[in-house]
């Protein structure tokens, strides 16, 4: 008499789905209950906990620990100009007192995205230079330390937006 080998999913389809086992597997399964005790009692509480419903503050916390892989999600950090790089200009003495704007640049680890802000007396504005995010893209800025946001579509450079006046980083996402 040939040996009926039984597996995980025999046990599993002998709880959930019985009619899916050939007889003999079946009646084998039935008549050696307690050689399968352990792993019966467990799909049989898997089964219990399936028809029990789950309360919405499991679902929100599960819903969270999802991580959308779709959305891009960049932190930018204070990108550092090397002096061989810094733009020195004279002015004359003549010239009008006027502030040249400020830049600030941030930039992500590995270098896909960069921003530049440009801060004058009249205007704030932000360039965005990456190929992640492409013109018609939806995306999110999180200015750290004060987690305020603005969020706009891509389009033509500049972007202008009012920033706070301390940034230490930069969280860009697609929304």
């Amino acid at each position: 008499m040939p040996k009926i080998i039984i597996d995980e999913e025999d046990i599993f389809n002998f709880v959930f789905f019985p009619d899916s086992l050939s007889k003999k597997k079946l009646k084998y399964i039935e008549s050696n209950q307690a050689h399968f005790a352990r792993d019966i009692e467990f799909c049989k509480k898997l089964q219990e906990d399936l028809s029990t419903p789950l309360p919405d503050s499991i679902k929100k916390k599960i819903s969270e620990g999802i991580v959308d892989r779709s959305r891009k999600i960049f932190r930018l950090l204070p990108a550092q100009t090397p002096l061989s790089t810094a733009i020195h200009f004279n002015s004359l003495a003549a010239a009008s007192e006027q502030q040249s704007p400020a830049f600030l640049s941030f930039k992500d680890a590995s270098d896909k995205v960069l921003v530049r802000l440009l801060l004058n007396e009249n205007k704030q504005e932000l360039f965005l230079f990456s190929r992640e995010f492409m013109q018609g893209d939806k995306i999110r800025c999180t200015f750290i330390p004060g987690k305020e946001t603005a969020e706009f579509v891509v389009k033509e450079q500049p972007i202008p937006i009012k920033f706070p006046e301390i940034i230490n980083e930069i969280l860009i996402e697609s929304v």
